[in-house]
């Protein structure tokens, strides 16, 4: 018999690893609210509920800022949705929802690394600057998980080579 997965705690994705070195080279900043946090490596949205099946909603948002507000983009509340072939990653504009990136499809309830692509309309978010089917950052989720004495903890990643200082400064 399988134990229970743990509830979902948090999604976590790096969005792009050099879209983030580049807000930081110019001397862009990244703010987070909404309870979206940032660690050294990926940014996390806490788990608010499921919607229809297979979609995992996520709460939050992260605004990258640069150029004096020339490059403002804006990730807020990303839900999963899972499909029988994909895996997709929709975000608000504040008026509407749309699929910003697409991966393979992921089994049960675990989303453990999933790769993902740049969609069609995602292009817009990133101001046409990438182009569709553009690699981006694996997607996963965060599960507490239980330690011997009972008590529970997150898995967070180790920090990398960009450093929060670098990247929210």
């Amino acid at each position: 018999m399988t134990e229970p997965q743990p509830p979902l705690h948090a999604l976590a994705w790096g969005v792009k690893h050099s879209f983030l070195v580049y807000v930081a080279a110019v001397g862009g900043n990244v703010v987070t609210d909404g309870g979206a946090e940032a660690s050294a490596e990926e940014f996390r949205f806490p788990f608010v509920g499921e919607g229809a099946p297979g979609e995992y909603r996520f709460a939050g948002r992260i605004r990258f800022r640069a150029h004096d507000g020339l490059l403002d983009v804006t990730i807020r509340d990303p839900w999963v949705r899972k499909t029988p072939v994909s895996t997709q990653v929709s975000v608000s504009d504040g008026s509407q929802r749309f699929v910003v990136a697409v991966g393979p499809a992921f089994s049960g309830q675990e989303l453990s690394a999933v790769p993902l692509q740049l969609s069609e309309r995602g292009t817009g978010l990133f101001h046409n600057t990438y182009p569709a089917f553009t690699d981006m950052d694996s997607v996963r989720f965060i599960r507490p998980s239980h330690d011997s004495r009972g008590g529970t903890h997150t898995r967070f990643p180790r920090p990398s080579v960009i450093e929060k200082d670098e990247v929210l400064s």
